[in-house]
């Protein structure tokens, strides 16, 4: 898949510099469905607005993440890092592989390990997780998918499954603050920042945690 393009999609239209004191619009933004047969980038995200154009905040710092859920909760990871999203539909099991190591696939003759990042977090699997919908001749028939980061880990190339990829956002540094005191001990350890998007909490992963986990 082409990352420019979910680059492009994650530049909105530019905006007058604030005033100071005056608070931050919010942009209307419309949810894009997700494809069934590709992960295409164009429907896929869509992202929050803010000016790419650094003339526009010089003293602002912006990050890219790419938004997933995981069951009922919202999680971010550094675009820096993914170089594509597929959909996974059959895992070959690894036998006496740790808890979140899922299997691997084959990913255009290569073999690559999928890390279940549920596992790794300690989210409990929820039945209807990365099910869908889909009409098979006159039926309509329940379909797992999931969806995976291809990202760089330590050893080469490794996928990170999740139960659907949202959208592309642009944060401000000044808007990602400290995981919460609540968090255990083994969650922090994942855990790097958290922000506030369309009033829901993103927990930001750790890039060195997640792609070196084995």
């Amino acid at each position: 898949m082409d990352l420019a393009k979910i680059r492009k999609k994650a530049v909105g239209r530019k905006k007058e510099p604030r005033k100071s004191g005056e608070p931050a619009p919010v942009p209307d933004e419309a949810g894009i469905p997700p494809s069934e047969d590709k992960a295409g980038a164009e429907d896929l995200v869509h992202a929050r607005s803010v000016p790419e154009d650094a003339t526009d905040f010089p003293a602002v710092k912006i990050r890219e993440f790419l938004l997933f859920r995981l069951g009922r909760e919202y999680y971010g990871f550094s675009m820096e890092k993914i170089s594509e999203i597929i959909n996974i539909y059959s895992i070959t099991p690894v036998p006496r592989a740790p808890r979140h190591l899922k299997g691997i696939i084959s990913l255009r003759g290569r073999m690559i390990p999928v890390i279940d990042l549920k596992g790794l977090l300690n989210i409990a699997e929820e039945e209807r997780d990365g099910q869908q919908q889909v009409l098979k001749g006159t039926r309509m028939v329940t379909k797992r998918r999931k969806k995976g980061l291809v990202a760089e880990g330590l050893h080469g190339p490794l996928v990170l499954m999740n139960d659907g990829v949202i959208e592309v956002v642009r944060i401000p540094e000044e808007e990602l603050f400290p995981p919460p005191a609540n968090l255990s001990d083994e969650e922090l350890k994942f855990i790097e920042h958290v922000f506030i998007h369309e009033e829901k909490l993103v927990s930001v992963l750790r890039v060195e945690k997640a792609l070196h986990v084995f």
